[in-house]
């Protein structure tokens, strides 16, 4: 493997790893969350110890709960709320109708029914009521989610984070999935509570039995609960009634009881030959009659509460789709073995899963036919392990295998093989046939391992099985955790450049190719390094894209162009960078919009960057972003043209102004009918028709720029006019 090609892989490994701390926290809160479901005791209970556990378990700042009023604006009340910035909350005004009150996170959501990230709390225009709040309870992120119960909209569960990067989309999806569960267990609390009032106000069956266990009396309601005529019990061994394995547990009570006391739910035999689940209250009296002892029995059905709480706690461990364990499920199974594997001689395996091109099966027909694809897997991989193996899926196509005991490499192996072997088969859906293979990334617990440690590493190596050729397995190793280490320390670094204002803008002039006369500047991204020096973005874009902070690099920058045009007389236009994140974050055109008006700078000056790849499938708000950013004067130009996947339906579906010609082309060039002169040719006649301006980069010879400008290429940059330098050009004609 190439330098290229290692540094790229070890890039996207070390962006797993960076997410890997956002989503663990996440986690938690999901994990914590689904164990405040099965215990709350009533609506309130469950509302305010939800909030509680987010900020207590999730380590986040500020939790609180709020539902819509009635009144015209839909002012919205606080019901509960948890963590150290209460104070955020006294007095304030929050809407749902739109308005300078309901553009905050809260009201968003609430107006809108969708999750909502608010990422600069401090800095937003849209945050403006609120500005002062956040900075006095040093809150700089927030995620809005709303809360629906049987079918309605019912609140909205808002969280804040003392960083920008607390809400990727990895703590979006399992924070999304809480609100869910939470909004779930609000529907079954109330439904018990209704089917409590409906019990109180209800005749319960209450029977009474002599010291032989014998029914000698039973309530008239017996019909209605249990289905049977109150005659036909009378002589009846009440423990018939009791199925087997609750009979020790109501004996034990009838024996031991001197008064009311409480018992655990017991199954009683309906008329129908069903169980039914009973609350049992037992009182044994001294003497009921001529026999001597005997009890009353009241019996409260409770069928309906047990089977929700059942199903609550079936649904907070196991995945809908699959009925495999869930990733919160498999993550409590692998704490626990690893905790037991401190003392025993052997091992914890843990197997990554992920299936081998399943996007092409979604692409191509359909989530649909998606769906059915994963119930199969998962029947067949539960179908290969032995009954010590734990199977569950993590999401989407990915699935973990823990094995909780393993004596070394080649039983692993085994079970990677037989994993493999029953996956191998195709898979028919209809008259479509479906190869299906897996790459597994495997870790085995060293003396140090934590659950989390294991997954992290059984994932960087899945993505090295993938990356050597997929359907194959691969363990991790100490390679892969240099890497690891390398990325996180990378990160820590670019961290803390972020705080210190170690990115830097660097401008490289873009001239007319025909006299070299500059018409405008491409602003690139350095990293002032203090013991490096100035550190080029190949060396470190990867990672902060990985990690969220491209996205505080990326505003530096822009500031930084911004103050510069606000002062300076520079000719022509700057171009800034836009990443994928950033073009993927809500509300970064119109922060945009407000900075570029807050220094005074004429939005013609301005054009923003974006690649082929960064806008395919774009969210239809992206695409509307950029059209506002066209219409409000900033250009829009394609760069790398030519190397994406789908160049000429971007330049149909998006505002483009203009596009940039890849360095690729440019350097190949040679004056005669070669392919790259000819698709250089090409692309800039399809420029032309569509009226597009152009671009061309990497232009570093006179010959270049001869067969540039004898094919209709008219402007350009490269080293042959300037290199990227700290300041621009103000004016010059730069000589060749």
């Amino acid at each position: 493997m190439g330098s290229a090609a290692g540094g790229r892989l070890g890039a996207r490994l070390r962006a797993r790893v960076g997410e890997q701390a956002v989503r663990d926290r996440a986690l938690k809160t999901l994990s914590a969350g689904t164990d405040v479901l099965l215990k709350a005791r009533d609506e309130a209970d469950l509302i305010a110890t939800m909030c509680a556990t987010v900020v207590d378990t999730g380590g986040y700042r500020f939790a609180w709960y709020g539902r819509a009023g009635n009144d015209e604006e839909g002012t919205v009340s606080p019901v509960a709320a948890a963590g150290g910035a209460k104070a955020y909350l006294d007095g304030i005004r929050i809407t749902v109708a739109e308005g300078p009150y309901g553009n905050g996170p809260t009201g968003v959501c609430l107006r809108t029914g969708a999750v909502h990230v608010q990422p600069d709390l401090q800095g937003a225009s849209a945050m403006a009521p609120w500005h002062s709040r956040a900075l006095a309870s040093d809150m700089i992120s927030a995620i809005s989610l709303p809360i629906y119960c049987e079918g309605q909209l019912d609140g909205a569960l808002t969280v804040y984070g003392r960083t920008r990067d607390e809400f990727d989309a990895s703590a979006q999806s399992l924070l999304g999935r809480l609100a869910e569960q939470f909004g779930y267990g609000l529907g079954r609390l109330r439904d018990q509570a209704r089917f409590r009032m409906l019990a109180e106000n209800a005749t319960d069956v209450i029977y009474q039995s002599d010291h032989d266990g014998r029914i000698t009396w039973v309530s008239p309601s017996v019909t209605a609960v249990l289905g049977y005529e109150p005659a036909a019990l009378l002589g009846t061994a009440c423990h018939l009634l009791v199925h087997p394995d609750d009979q020790p547990t109501l004996g034990a009570a009838l024996r031991g009881a001197s008064s009311a006391g409480e018992m655990p739910p017991v199954r009683y035999l309906h008329a129908d030959g069903a169980y039914r689940w009973m609350d049992p209250r037992v009182t044994v009296t001294p003497a009921l009659g001529p026999g001597g002892g005997g009890a009353i029995v009241g019996l409260r059905d409770i069928t309906a509460e047990h089977e929700a709480r059942e199903e609550l706690a079936y649904r907070a461990f196991h995945d809908q789709l699959t009925g495999l364990r869930n990733r919160a499920s498999i993550v409590a199974i692998l704490e626990r073995a690893v905790e037991r594997i401190r003392d025993d001689a052997r091992t914890v395996a843990v197997l990554f899963i992920d299936l081998d091109n399943f996007k092409v099966v979604n692409d191509s027909l359909g989530h649909g036919a998606g769906d059915v694809v994963l119930a199969r897997v998962a029947e067949r991989l539960a179908a290969a392990l032995g009954p010590t193996e734990h199977v569950g899926r993590f999401g989407g196509d990915e699935f973990v295998v823990v094995m909780p005991a393993v004596r070394d490499h080649l039983e692993v192996e085994r079970t990677a093989e037989w994993i493999q072997a029953a996956l191998a088969p195709d898979l028919t859906l209809g008259e479509q046939s479906i190869h299906s293979s897996v790459s597994i990334g495997i870790a085995l617990a060293g003396p140090e391992a934590t659950a989390q440690s294991l997954l992290r590493d059984a994932d960087a190596a899945l993505f090295e099985a993938k990356a050597g050729g997929r359907d194959r397995w691969h363990f991790f190793d100490d390679e892969l955790r240099a890497r690891a280490l390398e990325r996180m320390t990378l990160e820590a670094e670019i961290r803390d450049g972020v705080r210190r204002g170690e990115f830097v803008a660097y401008y490289q002039p873009i001239v007319d190719l025909r006299d070299a006369r500059v018409i405008g500047h491409e602003a690139l991204v350095r990293w002032h390094h203090p013991v490096r020096g100035v550190v080029m973005p190949g060396d470190f874009i990867g990672v902060a894209e990985a990690s969220g902070l491209i996205s505080e690099i990326g505003r530096q920058v822009q500031d930084q162009v911004l103050a510069m045009l606000a002062e300076t007389p520079l000719p022509g236009y700057v171009s800034v960078n836009v990443s994928p994140v950033q073009l993927r974050q809500s509300g970064w055109a119109a922060a945009l919009m407000d900075a570029i008006e807050a220094f005074g700078v004429d939005p013609r000056r301005i054009a923003i960057e974006v690649t082929e790849t960064a806008v395919l499938d774009v969210a239809v708000e992206v695409v509307e972003d950029l059209h506002r950013l066209r219409a409000d004067g900033i250009s829009i130009l394609l760069d790398d043209f030519g190397t994406g996947f789908s160049s000429i339906s971007v330049l149909r579906d998006l505002p483009v102004s203009g596009l940039k010609l890849d360095r690729s082309f440019v350097s190949e060039v040679r004056g005669v009918r070669d392919t790259s002169t000819v698709l250089v040719q090409a692309i800039g006649s399809l420029a032309t028709s569509l009226e597009l301006s152009s671009v061309a980069e990497g232009v570093e010879t006179e010959a270049q720029r001869e067969v540039l400008l004898e094919h209709g290429w008219l402007v350009g940059q490269g080293y042959l006019f300037g290199r990227p330098a700290p300041e621009p050009r103000l004016g010059q004609v730069v000589g060749v």
